[in-house]
């Protein structure tokens, strides 16, 4: 006997590949269950993405419409969809999909399991039981303050296959959003998963990895491919046999799921209403440059500033995608200029520790360096943006500018004094600055900045003070060093 499984993972939204994956998928399950094979259909998370308008007015209910559509037997949440929205919302996820969502190492703070996550699945199928469990990237310090655990992975992971070992299951699967590096340790780690379905690091695997006996297989991102693992089921000795894998590649030129089109239309209403509401009335262009400071980029750390108990806010203009015109600014035009998800993280630096950061900042190099994970949505890093702080900076004869002094509330900061810093998690997740990494009594913010940004500009008196200048810059060559 076969056990066919179909998976799809790291769609982030992208609603027109989800539709063309949708109908080869269909296409090809249609064919595999007209030969009475067994098949099952699985999500391994990030299906969600709030860079997409129909997603972000929606709060990914029409995302879990179109998997309703296509008919999934489990989904398991990725960080776009346990960080970026509200636990109040996952339950009504679910019941949208139609499917069950398996999460064991997501919990309520109190270590009590959510009432709409399944721990697993045991589905049986003529003379085999098979065991289904999902695991998701654990960032503890991040959803602490959504009022959620992330439980260690890999300990999650050794109690319910046991768990499932011992209610009789022949054959245990994982789907697993941890990423290949860390499917790797864990098929290491934990004897008896037979396969990992992997998602999260966005790899296009054309071959499966074997570690011990455990096959990994990943099907890339964004809607281009989705992946078909075939078991070859032993009845004679009640085990799996041949393990074999197929990236199913789908290009442009796929035609769109209807039944996920009907899905989908049926919340086009809704979300204009919504995206289309009046945010704020613009009274002069707001511009963002990644090469210097811009208003748009000071507004921004000035929102974050605004919202929290700190010395000084730090935020890259990358963060930033378009400017804004003059006028009225609804949903659409500020999701489109400031789409990313990233969330405030407060951290005590000290003042050596921030001297060094703006310093890798001012260098054109890192401006201009292309942004990538930990919710980076735009292009390059762009500059850093500030509030609560004067730079004094000093031009060198090769263009290159260095800092003098750093004032904060109209004292020079103490290079061995501590300040409480307010940036966001990709600033402090990337290695671009590690000092940030150095940080102490680290906690993450509930709302994503964006967010803090949309409620600031409804406030008055916000656009002169994005215009004060943060970065004095003097251009004075010493004759000493233009000789």
């Amino acid at each position: 006997m076969k056990i066919h499984l179909l998976h799809t993972n790291d769609l982030h939204s992208s609603l027109e590949n989800y539709m063309r994956v949708g109908h080869r998928l269909r296409a090809l399950r249609a064919n595999l269950t007209a030969s009475k094979e067994v098949v099952w259909t699985f999500d391994i998370g990030d299906l969600i993405d709030r860079v997409r308008p129909e997603t972000e007015a929606s709060l990914g209910r029409v995302n879990a419409a179109m998997m309703r559509a296509l008919s999934v037997d489990a989904w398991v949440f990725g960080n776009n969809e346990g960080l970026t929205l509200p636990s109040s919302v996952w339950g009504e996820l679910g019941n949208l999909a139609n499917t069950r969502i398996l999460c064991a190492n997501l919990q309520q703070l109190n270590g009590q399991s959510f009432p709409f996550f399944d721990r697993a699945l045991i589905l049986s199928q003529e003379n085999v039981t098979i065991g289904v469990f999902g695991l998701t990237a654990a960032y503890p310090l991040a959803y602490q303050p959504l009022g959620v655990k992330a439980a260690p992975p890999f300990e999650t992971a050794k109690e319910v296959v046991q768990e499932l070992r011992g209610k009789g299951c022949s054959v245990v699967i994982c789907l697993s959003h941890l990423g290949l590096f860390d499917d790797r340790v864990l098929a290491q780690r934990v004897p008896g998963i037979d396969v990992i379905l992997g998602g999260h690091t966005h790899h296009f695997m054309h071959e499966p990895e074997v570690v011990g006996h455990t096959y990994i297989f990943q099907a890339g991102k964004h809607g281009r491919a989705f992946g078909h693992v075939s078991l070859e089921w032993v009845s004679d000795e009640k085990r799996v046999g041949s393990v074999s894998v197929e990236l199913v590649e789908v290009n442009e030129y796929e035609p769109l799921d209807r039944a996920m089109l009907a899905a989908y239309e049926s919340w086009r209403s809704e979300i204009d209403t919504v995206m289309g509401k009046q945010v704020a009335e613009i009274p002069e262009r707001l511009e963002v440059r990644f090469r210097g400071e811009s208003a748009f980029a000071n507004l921004l750390a000035d929102a974050l500033l605004a919202n929290y108990d700190a010395h000084l806010s730090i935020m890259m203009s990358g963060a930033l995608t378009a400017s804004l015109l003059p006028g009225r600014a609804d949903q659409y035009h500020l999701l489109g200029a400031c789409s990313t998800p990233t969330r405030p993280v407060l951290m005590n630096l000290t003042g050596q520790q921030i001297l060094s950061i703006l310093e890798v900042g001012l260098q054109p190099e890192i401006q201009m360096k292309l942004g990538k994970g930990f919710g980076f949505r735009g292009a390059v890093i762009g500059h850093l943006a500030v509030a609560g702080a004067v730079i004094y900076t000093k031009e060198l004869q090769d263009g290159q500018h260095v800092i003098e002094k750093v004032m904060l509330a109209g004292k020079e900061m103490n290079l061995e004094g501590v300040y409480r810093v307010a940036t966001c998690e990709y600033l402090y997740l990337t290695h671009t600055f590690p000092q940030f990494q150095c940080g102490t009594e680290v906690t993450f913010g509930a709302p994503m900045v964006r967010e803090l940004l949309v409620n600031y500009i409804q406030q008055e008196n916000v656009w002169e003070k994005a215009n004060e200048i943060r970065y004095q810059i003097d251009s004075t060559v010493d004759e000493e060093e233009s000789q």
